[in-house]
């Protein structure tokens, strides 16, 4: 079996590229062989290629070229993909499974909300009114903070994902948005991410509450509501923030306003997160957005810590309220502190709620189910 995974990064980023990295581990651990076609490539790079026979940059390479270098391949997966000429050669010539991980495909501004009020959207892509809400902008890294969005490139994109031979997502929140967006529902499949259970629980140390927060650091994500909760807190706790991303100066200010620099660590963007999750006894995501899935919430099971989280999008599908942790309203900085020290009080409510967490991967996050799904699909294929 040869497997293509495309995505517009390749090497260490976010979310998606740690999936595609553990898939292509478990692929290649069946005997399967990966190749790997990325867009760009990260600072990120050599441990992340390790499962890959071949790689290739489309920066690098023709599509012309490519035709003759992944001309025996058997599958495609596509984790996310921005270049229509690439996505039409490949939905023409190869079966194509599509991980929808976001709202890339129906919602230009990516994060399924509305700008300044922070309200959900629950509407489907539409041209003039996504322009507008867009404003035909979106922020972006670098010198130039906006970058232009073109609409009309979603709608194509968009209209392509209806071709692939399956779009999988993690979660009925994120199958609903599809349907919405006119995906044939015979053609998505949920699969449920899969974790890797810390088989040896580590032993905390006494003194401060650690709170854990492991994202991208953009508004989308509410890391500022984090610093705003901690003059509410009851109990003393220190917070470590993990991750990267533009909104790094308002959070570095939002800690200075508050002097909070004693109590809240800024670790930036890590490889490895494990380390962190060993240490934490409380991990939060204050998620503004609506949530596709919510990843760092069932690795946090994984270690068995409990899970404070922003009510949104596909979250409440693993965090259920009262048995591995709290579900809070979204934007409400005082839940959060009550959550926490709800928790923080109640020593033996936090470790039987992260106990519930870490049974639920064993059962539900595993490879092998995982493996099982994904099998399915691939003879669906072969047959």
């Amino acid at each position: 079996m040869r497997i293509l995974s495309v995505n517009t990064k390749g090497g260490f980023f976010g979310g998606i590229e740690n999936t595609l990295y553990r898939m292509a581990l478990l692929f290649q651990e069946q005997g399967w062989e990966n190749i790997g076609l990325f867009e760009t490539e990260t600072d990120q790079t050599s441990a992340f290629y390790t499962p890959f026979r071949q790689v290739w940059l489309m920066d690098d390479i023709s599509l012309y070229d490519l035709r003759q270098k992944i001309k025996d391949v058997d599958v495609v997966i596509v984790h996310k993909i921005t270049q229509p000429r690439l996505f039409d050669y490949l939905l023409d010539h190869y079966p194509v499974i599509v991980m929808v991980h976001d709202h890339d495909y129906y919602c230009p501004r990516k994060y399924k909300y509305f700008p300044f009020i922070h309200t959900d959207c629950k509407r489907p892509f539409h041209p003039v009114y996504c322009s507008l809400c867009s404003g035909m902008l979106n922020r972006g890294e670098g010198k130039i903070p906006f970058k232009p969005i073109s609409v009309f490139k979603n709608y194509r994109m968009l209209s392509r994902l209806k071709k692939a031979y399956r779009v999988v997502i993690l979660s009925e929140f994120m199958r609903q948005n599809l349907i919405l967006n006119q995906i044939p529902p015979n053609r998505i499949l949920k699969i449920h991410p899969f974790i890797e259970q810390q088989k040896v629980l580590p032993n905390k140390k006494k003194g401060l509450t650690e709170l854990l927060f492991i994202g991208q650091i953009i508004p989308a994500k509410g890391v500022d509501l984090l610093v705003e909760m901690m003059p509410f807190l009851r109990n003393a706790c220190h917070l470590t923030i993990v991750g990267a991303g533009i909104q790094i100066p308002q959070i570095s200010k939002l800690i200075e306003k508050y002097e909070l620099k004693s109590v809240i660590t800024l670790a930036g963007w890590v490889k490895d997160p494990g380390e962190y999750y060993k240490k934490a006894d409380i991990v939060i995501l204050p998620s503004r957005w609506q949530e596709p899935f919510g990843l760092a919430g069932v690795e946090a099971f994984s270690y068995g810590i409990p899970v404070v989280a922003s009510d949104v999008g596909g979250i409440h599908e693993w965090l259920i309220d009262s048995c591995n942790g709290i579900r809070v309203p979204a934007n409400d900085v005082k839940a959060l502190a009550s959550a926490v020290d709800t928790l923080i009080d109640q020593p033996d409510l936090l470790r039987q709620f992260g106990q519930n967490g870490r049974d639920s991967v064993g059962k539900i996050y595993s490879k092998e189910k995982f493996l099982e799904q994904f099998k399915i699909i691939l003879e669906g294929i072969n047959a």
